[in-house]
């Protein structure tokens, strides 16, 4: 977050017309609870600010993959919580939303969640008024963690018939692909969603 410079962004809302604009917490020490108590107020504010001057709408994905344990912002990592997770992205929200700048908010899960955890999707979620897109990432993980191609429905397909029970937001993938190494057909994969080879 310490070298997101705004004229980037713009470039790229120049060059693509649409930005999914990605906000990593990456700092040893950007636990949840220290996100929740202002700590990056001061950087989230100077990127509102700069997108409030810019004025075009941009999409925000920030604590990504919250139900994950592999970054320090998310909720089962450390002794991160569900609770300090929402706490974190309400906060970072309001105060990115206080300048003024034309955003469009995207909390984005992954399609499972980390560690076998049973905790429901709907444990994670921050409520409509915070969220304007549902996202999640979907990997085919043939020979990583399961011996064949999935097809995408399979990995994604459980997420998105429980978000559906909890919110009515828009649901979109943030990102997508597949294992190539082990397992074959990885480009029939990323274009179609299905195995073409198993």
């Amino acid at each position: 977050m310490a070298d997101l410079k705004w004229d980037f962004v713009a470039s790229k809302i120049d060059a693509y017309g649409q930005v999914q604009l990605v906000i990593d917490f990456i700092d040893q020490e950007a636990h949840l609870k220290k996100i929740a108590s202002g700590a990056y107020d001061s950087k989230l504010r100077a990127v509102g600010k700069d997108a409030a001057k810019d004025g075009r709408q941009i999409y925000v994905r920030m604590l990504h993959e919250m139900n994950g344990d592999w970054y320090n912002w998310r909720a089962f990592f450390g002794d991160n919580t569900v609770g300090d997770f929402k706490n974190a992205y309400k906060h970072a929200v309001t105060v990115l939303r206080s300048m003024g700048a034309n955003l469009k908010f995207q909390m984005s899960y992954v399609a499972n969640n980390a560690s076998k955890k049973k905790t429901p999707f709907k444990d994670f979620y921050v409520g409509d008024e915070y969220v304007d897109q549902v996202c999640t990432s979907a990997y085919n993980q043939c020979g990583a963690t399961y011996p064949k191609n999935k097809f995408l429905e399979d990995v994604f397909g459980d997420f998105y018939t429980e978000v559906q029970t909890f919110t009515k937001r828009p649901i979109c993938i943030a990102e997508m692909s597949s294992t190539g190494c082990i397992c074959k057909g990885k480009p029939a994969w990323i274009t179609l969603g299905c195995p073409l080879v198993t």
